[in-house]
């Protein structure tokens, strides 16, 4: 849970700064994650998705600064996929033990595949935060509120399509919400990405500007000097 949690600190970190410098402060942002954002999600429950979300929301706004909407636009893409690979392992276990064992394993056995099933979530979250400490950290300084509210709009779509998806999904027939589950992910880090691709359009139009500012700058330099001739 402790690896899980740090993960998923980092990966706010790299989308909002830290208000804070302490590292106890640190500590106790990851202690919070780990009580609130750790929740076991089952098929046609929202208690773990609801509530995972009303504890997001205040540790971003509580530990990290900056502008509203980059904090709300950074749940909305989070959020998801938190919820989703929570599902996804979760009824991955569930399936094993109902469609392999048919339910007959020891307590021991439960509980060695409840312990690989959750340990997942870390090796996923490790490649999730490779990915956003390419694609976010630069490109996040250099969008503008527009583009904050793009991302969110984008993101919005799986924030609210995995609450469904988890709700509406039948406990036996739950392995049909995994490609919806899927989908969520690629949604979110195609937004990490987008982030990539809208601050080289960002960094494009500065550039455009500076050259013809620069030209502009030479041209009068060389009528100046034409009438100082």
């Amino acid at each position: 849970l402790f690896a899980y949690s740090t993960l998923i600190f980092l990966v706010l970190k790299e989308f909002v700064p830290l208000r804070f410098k302490s590292r106890i402060l640190h500590l106790a942002e990851i202690l919070c994650l780990m009580l609130g954002c750790n929740a076991i999600v089952y098929p046609e429950e929202v208690t773990g998705t609801v509530g995972s979300l009303l504890m997001l929301l205040p540790i971003l706004f509580l530990f990290h600064k900056s502008e509203w909407y980059m904090k709300v636009t950074t749940a909305f893409i989070v959020y998801p996929a938190m919820m989703a690979l929570a599902f996804l392992f979760q009824d991955m276990g569930q399936q094993i033990w109902e469609n392999v064992f048919h339910q007959q394993m020891s307590d021991a056995g439960e509980n060695a595949l409840y312990v690989f099933t959750r340990f997942l979530k870390v090796p996923a979250w490790y490649l999730i935060y490779r990915c956003v400490k390419v694609w976010v950290p630069q490109a996040v300084r250099m969008l503008t509120r527009r583009m904050w509210f793009v991302l969110s709009v984008i993101s919005l779509s799986s924030f609210i399509g995995i609450i469904i998806t988890i709700y509406q999904c039948s406990a036996k027939e739950s392995y049909l919400a995994w490609p919806s589950c899927i989908a969520t992910l690629v949604t979110s880090m195609g937004c990490c990405y987008l982030c990539t691709y809208m601050a080289k359009i960002v960094r494009s139009d500065m550039e455009r500007e500076t050259m013809q500012y620069q030209k502009s700058y030479y041209r009068e330099i060389e009528s100046s000097q034409q009438t100082v001739r």
